[in-house]
């Protein structure tokens, strides 16, 4: 990863709908390169299309997944069947409203050729408001770095800049605790 250089994008460089995502998904965003052969991995949600799950901006670090890994590990080893989901843990980890996402799937991604992307920890997100009442507080984890990977996918799925900057391994549906059903 290199930080600063001429390949790395700019706030505001970026539609304002992307620089807002940006600003309130992570604290003191920094624009960074991405490298051929990076390994990235994203949670999304299976009630969205197959097709976008691998679509969106957000993403992660190999080596801050791996952490989230170690805390399922040690979850599952602690508590057995009873313990917390690989999906939950990513919510937590990475400050993911489940209104936003079930965080029940998961892809795992290469980067094919050298990238701008925007790197910073999450920010915390406050109050999201369950139907019973209850507000929840997902503040992330201090020692993971969340990635957003500008113009990569829409609607439909990758664009083609992300066809060309992302090479899709695998992606799966896996288990995640939910809070409460989303409307």
């Amino acid at each position: 990863m290199q930080l600063n250089n001429s390949n790395s994008p700019s706030l505001n460089q970026l539609p304002v709908h992307a620089r807002e995502a940006i600003v309130s998904g992570m604290r003191s965003p920094r624009a960074v390169t991405l490298g051929a052969g990076e390994v990235l991995y994203r949670f999304a949600s299976s009630d969205a299309p197959e097709a976008t799950w691998a679509a969106g901006p957000w993403w992660l670090y190999e080596r801050d997944f791996q952490k989230i890994v170690e805390q399922f590990r040690l979850s599952r080893e602690h508590h057995g069947e009873d313990g917390l989901t690989l999906g939950w843990l990513g919510r937590v980890a990475a400050a993911v409203r489940q209104g936003w996402s079930r965080t029940d799937v998961l892809v795992k991604a290469s980067v094919r050729k050298e990238v701008g992307a925007f790197s910073g920890r999450g920010r915390t997100q406050h109050k999201e408001c369950a139907p019973n009442g209850i507000l929840y507080t997902y503040s992330g984890w201090p020692e993971v770095e969340q990635l957003y990977l500008p113009g990569i996918g829409d609607h439909a799925g990758l664009t083609p800049h992300g066809a060309a900057t992302l090479h899709i391994i695998w992606q799966q549906k896996i288990e995640s605790q939910q809070l409460f059903e989303r409307l």
